[in-house]
């Protein structure tokens, strides 16, 4: 039944820009991902008048290379603030419109409560990875936008109840087209925070699967679930490897 859904699906693998946000029409349901970005904009627009860069320093993970002092004298904010922070106008729209896309998506089936638990989740774990495998001056949503995607992706393979199909069929090639072109670019010297990437992606699969195993609960399964095809074995397995690969470009560029 699965393989029969994946394959109506599988028939519609582009995105129509203009009908995905225009037809949308899904923030006034959507509190969260409606806050994320007005203060996302709003923290932009700020920043251009921050002569002295204070909101910026205010918000990164930590002023220092090593050892997360601001965070242990108890600025707890800081491994999810870094999302806030965006370089320029195409790096702030780009990121706004995936979020749009993606986050009214999730937020409509997944609630506000545990719409932010995700968002938090993805946010610490991607931030406090890239911190740790290169340095602290990073900043945006991308993290969160893979997160959420990894998300929707896991659903679909180890939920009993997949409903992002439609989605998936629709923002997998991209997503893994740039995730792999944000690598390349970075070995040619233009540096990308592709960890956050990767580990946002995985953060979101694992909050997933055990959003799934809840679910499954609810059915009356009580064994954790597992893939349910060698095509969804084989895929995680190359997820793991690009983002393993990601992190050690990421360490490596980081220290030339």
């Amino acid at each position: 039944k699965h393989k029969e859904i994946e394959k109506k699906y599988s028939k519609s693998r582009f995105i129509n820009v203009r009908t995905e946000i225009f037809s949308q029409g899904a923030l006034s349901n959507s509190p969260v991902t409606k806050f994320l970005i007005t203060f996302s904009v709003l923290i932009f627009i700020v920043q251009f008048f921050d002569q002295t860069y204070a909101l910026k320093q205010f918000f990164l993970i930590s002023k220092y290379v090593s050892g997360l002092i601001e965070i242990q004298s108890g600025e707890i904010w800081r491994p999810v603030t870094p999302i806030f922070l965006h370089q320029g106008f195409l790096h702030i729209l780009f990121n706004m419109t995936w979020l749009y896309l993606l986050g009214a998506r999730v937020e409509a089936r997944l609630g506000a409560k545990l719409m932010i638990f995700l968002i938090i989740f993805v946010s610490v774990s991607s931030n406090l990875s890239f911190y740790f495998v290169a340095h602290p001056v990073f900043g945006g949503m991308s993290g969160v936008n893979y997160g959420l995607f990894g998300y929707m992706w896991a659903m679909n393979k180890f939920s009993s109840r997949p409903s992002y199909l439609s989605e998936e069929s629709k923002y997998t090639n991209f997503f893994l087209i740039w995730f792999v072109a944000c690598w390349v670019l970075t070995v040619f010297g233009f540096y990308v925070a592709n960890t956050i990437h990767g580990v946002g992606a995985l953060s979101g699969m694992i909050f997933a699967y055990f959003h799934a195993y809840l679910t499954s609960q609810s059915d009356g399964k009580t064994s954790f679930p597992l893939p349910r095809t060698k095509e969804h074995v084989y895929s995680l397995l190359i997820i793991f490897v690009l983002i393993l690969g990601a992190m050690f470009t990421d360490y490596l560029c980081s220290r030339i």
